[in-house]
């Protein structure tokens, strides 16, 4: 079984050098762009992400360091649930 991720971490997981701007992140987590500028918003907001200044069309993000020790949490609790349910396929057998 694995655990249901909602649409913020998804989003702050993803975002990259190379996954950094509404779009490419939309496409690459089949979500609306709509959706995901509304969140992209609301990490703004929480001071997650910040948007660097424009350089071309597109408005590149970046965590902050408060989003990289929330990535980090993320990726921490999935290897948590992964060895939990690793155990627990053990024990079953």
């Amino acid at each position: 079984m694995k655990r249901n991720k909602g649409a913020y971490e998804r989003i702050i997981r993803i975002i990259s050098p190379i996954d950094n701007y509404g779009s490419r992140i939309s496409k690459k987590l089949n979500m609306t762009h709509a959706h995901v500028q509304k969140c992209i918003q609301k990490l703004l907001e929480d001071g997650i992400i910040i948007k660097l200044p424009r350089q071309t069309r597109e408005i590149i993000l970046e965590l902050t360091g408060k989003g990289e020790r929330i990535k980090q949490i993320y990726i921490d609790l999935d290897d948590a649930y992964s060895q939990n349910t690793s155990e627990e396929n053990k024990n079953a057998n």
